[in-house]
């Protein structure tokens, strides 16, 4: 059983358009069926139709298709985020601490993933941006969350702060990589006798003693302290030289 085509410039168009593909779809054919009949893929079946309708060889309704307008650079933009927020809410599920823990699709680091005004983005940010109203740089600040679960989006549980702020808090909850460490990296145990605390600028560093005093030992090290010892003397003999010349 024959399909019957579209009655409108029917005839006209078989006589111009040759690609088997715009033909099936002019005889109504599925893009799946379509795919599978001509072996081709079906994105490349709709580009395919799409091109004959750019190009004026079939017209929108032959071809059963009819471009969607885009309607995200239409809306105003608290429009758009009221129906993003609406949106986003039906993919996510409370659990007992409040979290919002989004359903949709993640990133390798358990952070959702999704698209905001054209773009992809991670879903807690764009949750802090739309309930802030405002704009984050993407290189100096981090929405960190107050529950540490990565897929949380749950506005109350988001804070705003630099990677700093993040280590630090991640360094007072006992999280981070360094202070979660049993040894140092030769295999000396952090017990109380062999640590020690180096302060930096806004940082505590753990130090092994053990370490330090192999590195004292060393010959690189002597050779490195005897040539600061020499400078500082030559240092010293040039300042008393120059007061005696005056």
């Amino acid at each position: 059983m024959t399909e019957q085509l579209p009655s409108d410039q029917s005839t006209a168009s078989l006589q111009t358009v040759s690609d088997p593909v715009v033909l099936a779809r002019m005889a109504n054919k599925r893009y799946p069926d379509i795919a599978r009949e001509l072996g081709v893929s079906e994105a490349l079946a709709r580009y395919r139709v799409k091109r004959a309708v750019k190009q004026g060889l079939i017209t929108p309704r032959q071809a059963h298709y009819s471009p969607r307008p885009s309607r995200g650079p239409n809306l105003t933009l608290e429009a758009y985020n009221a129906r993003w927020l609406a949106r986003i809410k039906t993919m996510v599920i409370i659990d007992e601490k409040g979290c919002w823990l989004f359903q949709g699709r993640f990133q390798k680091k358990g952070y959702g993933q999704i698209c905001y005004r054209g773009h992809s983005t991670n879903a807690h940010r764009a949750m802090y941006m739309v309930t802030h109203g405002v704009v984050l740089d993407g290189n100096n600040e981090l929405v960190c969350h107050s529950c540490d679960v990565r897929h949380c989006i749950n506005p109350d549980h988001l804070w705003l702060g630099t990677a700093k702020d993040n280590n630090r808090d991640c360094g007072n909850k006992g999280r981070h990589h360094n202070g979660v460490k049993t040894h140092c990296k030769r295999g000396h145990e952090f017990t109380f006798e062999n640590t020690a605390f180096k302060h930096g600028p806004g940082t505590v560093m753990r130090v092994c003693k053990e370490c330090q005093r192999l590195r004292m030992k060393s010959p690189q090290y002597r050779e490195r302290a005897n040539e600061r010892q020499r400078r500082k003397r030559e240092a010293k003999r040039l300042q008393m030289n120059g007061e005696v010349g005056r």
